[in-house]
């Protein structure tokens, strides 16, 4: 039996142990119940006419009033709707077991418990009541229902959730088909997939990329609206020059905007549309998480990065991620592996593989990174802390 079923079965017999004893349903009540249940309070004889009045016929104001002039006690008030919240829940819970209709069937459980310490509550208001003729505040013994998610002393919050006690499924996304990773990152990337396909708590599959050239031609369009004009202005003015790897992005912007669209509007039409075919392509694949590398390669030489499309595209996709140092989790290439073979199917992987040296490679540090759906910030956190322990055999 799922350890769930003990926590509704306690839940249960506390809200049941709760309810007031002396308007219980007796089984001749319980098989003559109507479909509609608004009147049975009333039909069932179980209150009394001053109870019923109560708890049909003043407002809270109304009812301070009459606390105040000691026309009903706190106690009274508090027994009479004790007994009509514990008829409710009796009609509620019994349509919903004998199945009636789909309508009735979800209005079960309109109760989690009575709290037992508020007749305390109430013997004291009558009591300050007594001894210095004035309410104790303005709300002075009216009996209010509260959420079960907002905490009470002593008492279970849950709100009616369960922790879901599936593992946590992760999505590797070993290459996003614009630059494959290189020899190390790909190490890293492979020593993690072994281990956690042999954790227990993690189910991992492969997560496929969708269109991620696409995606850096938009973003890369999305960088400057003006197609970089304004700095190469500003350069030109200051009599300095432009930077080759400003000139570079300049330029990555300018295809972009040939590829994507020209205008602002369009630009942006161009992002909101991808972003709503990648959430349903992210669907498809049903994971909690991506895990993926950061970046295709170790840091290169200054002025050589020509790619970050790896962390860019969830930018662009407004989606969380949190970062991770893999040589700490799964330890660091040797030097057999930073030699592995590598063969470059366009030209920026040609670019990162002409920089790559695996000498200069060899214990430098490989990041990768938890990323999740947007809004998604608390999962991904959790997720990280998951991972790590998984990673570390912890």
């Amino acid at each position: 039996m799922p350890e769930s079923q003990d926590h509704i079965r306690l839940a249960i017999s506390l809200r049941d142990g709760s309810l007031d004893k002396s308007v219980l349903f007796s089984l001749s009540q319980i098989t003559s119940l109507p479909q509609d249940v608004t009147s049975v309070p009333r039909s069932s004889d179980l209150l009394t006419d001053a109870e019923l009045q109560l708890t049909e016929e003043y407002d809270a104001t109304a009812l301070l009033e009459m606390l105040a002039a000691k026309k009903v006690t706190a106690v009274e008030l508090l027994s009479a709707f004790r007994k009509r919240a514990t008829i409710a829940q009796q009609c509620l819970s019994i349509l919903s077991r004998s199945g009636c209709s789909e309508a009735h069937h979800h209005q079960t459980n309109c109760l989690t418990e009575l709290l037992p310490e508020a007749i305390y509550d109430a013997e004291a208001c009558d009591e300050h009541l007594a001894l210095t003729g004035r309410l104790i505040g303005p709300l002075h013994g009216i009996p209010l229902s509260l959420k079960n998610q907002i905490g009470v002393a002593s008492h279970l919050t849950n709100a009616g959730f369960l922790d879901e006690t599936r593992p946590l499924k992760i999505g590797l996304l070993m290459d996003d088909g614009v630059v494959s990773p290189l020899p190390p990152v790909r190490t890293a990337m492979r020593r993690i997939t072994e281990k956690l396909g042999r954790a227990i708590d993690v189910q991992v599959v492969t997560f496929s990329p969708m269109e991620h050239a696409r995606g850096w031609s938009i973003i890369a369009a999305n960088y400057f609206e003006d197609g970089g004009a304004n700095i190469r202005a500003i350069c030109e003015k200051g009599g300095e020059p432009v930077l080759p790897l400003t000139e570079w992005i300049i330029n990555e912007c300018q295809k972009g905007r040939a590829e994507v669209a020209s205008s602002p509007e369009g630009l942006k039409e161009a992002r909101d549309a991808f972003r709503e075919r990648y959430s349903d392509h992210w669907n498809q694949f049903d994971v909690d998480v991506v895990l993926a590398p950061i970046y295709p390669s170790v840091a290169g030489p200054h002025g050589a990065t020509r790619y970050w499309g790896y962390t860019a595209i969830w930018n662009l996709l407004q989606y969380p991620a949190v970062a991770m140092p893999a040589n700490k989790l799964v330890g660091a290439a040797t030097a057999a592996e930073l030699r592995e073979a590598y063969e470059p199917k366009n030209e920026l992987e040609k670019h990162y593989w002409e920089i790559y040296s695996p000498e200069d490679a060899e214990g430098l540090p490989i990041g990768v990174q938890v990323v999740g759906k947007r809004y998604h910030e608390r999962l991904v956190l959790q997720a990280a802390r998951v991972i790590e322990k998984a990673l570390l055999g912890k």
